[in-house]
């Protein structure tokens, strides 16, 4: 027995002696990591705020172009009453116009907003808008005649217009792909909320006031677009690659933006190459896409839908209705939220 324990001991002697042969933990990512498809390794979580705040600023635009689309429901039977009421008396066919010149003015906002991208870049394009939009309303609040009602609100068609275009163009530039989607939907969203805002201000009875809230509002969207940068993709086409890059990492919240950086350096390089024309609309790969969203907008611009956010307050005072014409509309822009 005591020969035996003797034997186990220097067996565990010589097991204590031996070297250690376990491999040291691998330095390099596991096989199907981003960092064996070649991209960078994250170190640090970016921040999704700043990408939601810029998406806000930039919609806040739509909001101010809600309001220009809903200006004449509330305004319009204000227009109608007596100068002694602070109105101008407006017929019926006056008040038309005092609607249909702002989508007028809207039909060439569209090209001039493309153009003030090109030149002044996003961020730009919005900024001139704003001003623009302020100039027009400003125009409404002291307006003494119904000429000046027609120039003003034809003037912020035009904003409108501009808004349209370069909004949406900003929120897609600066959003993640995973959240480009639910903060693209935000475009229309704030639009009806701008239509709910001047419906709401318009139970005041005072069209003035109606103006000076918008006003108020785009006052608002100024002093948030000072706190946003211009969109990467912008400064790239503009080879402004220092700026793109800290744009990028002020949008991400992080430094580690390597791989998106050169995603849409690669992207604006590509279009750049690109030629289009007229033409190409009715390419094979083009037309189908082309007349099915051509089709869903003439719909939707054939079913009323901007005849009764124009007047629908007077609408529900020519029905007849038992219900406040003002209640009704406010349940109308409710529902359209």
């Amino acid at each position: 027995m005591a020969d035996y324990r003797a034997r186990l001991q220097s067996k565990m002697e010589k097991g204590e002696e031996k070297e250690d042969t376990s491999l040291p933990p691998s330095p390099y990512a596991p096989i199907g990591s981003d960092a064996d498809e070649g991209h960078p390794v994250q170190t640090q979580e970016g921040r999704e705020g700043p990408q939601f705040f810029a998406a806000f600023a930039a919609t806040l635009g739509n909001l101010v172009m809600g309001t220009s689309i809903g200006w004449s429901s509330p305004a319009g039977p204000l227009l109608a009453k007596t100068e002694q009421e602070d109105g101008f008396n407006l017929t019926d066919d006056e008040n038309s116009w005092v609607g249909c010149l702002m989508p007028a003015g809207a039909l060439l906002g569209g090209q001039v907003g493309g153009l003030l991208m090109t030149k002044l870049g996003r961020k730009g394009a919005m900024m001139t808008g704003a001003a623009m939009f302020a100039i027009s309303y400003l125009l409404l609040v002291v307006a003494p005649n119904v000429w000046v009602i027609y120039v003003g609100r034809f003037c912020t068609g035009v904003c409108t217009g501009i808004c349209s275009i370069v909004c949406p163009v900003y929120v897609a530039e600066t959003a993640t792909a995973s959240r480009r989607g639910f903060l693209g939907s935000c475009v229309q969203l704030m639009v009806t909320f701008g239509v709910m805002l001047v419906i709401v201000v318009g139970v005041c009875g005072s069209w003035r006031w109606i103006s000076i809230s918008c006003l108020v509002m785009i006052v608002v969207w100024m002093i948030a677009l000072i706190f946003v940068p211009e969109t990467p993709a912008h400064y790239l086409s503009q080879k402004k690659y220092r700026e793109a890059r800290e744009s990028l990492e002020w949008l991400r919240g992080t430094v580690h933006v390597d791989q998106e950086y050169q995603d849409i350096l690669k992207s604006v390089e590509e279009s750049a190459k690109l030629s289009a024309g007229l033409g190409d609309l009715f390419s094979s790969s083009n037309l189908a896409p082309f007349i099915i969203s051509l089709w869903l907008m003439l719909g939707q611009q054939f079913s009323g839908m901007n005849a009764v956010m124009f007047y629908c307050v007077s609408i529900f005072q020519q029905s007849g209705s038992s219900l406040n014409s003002n209640v009704a509309n406010i349940i109308v822009s409710g529902v359209m939220i």
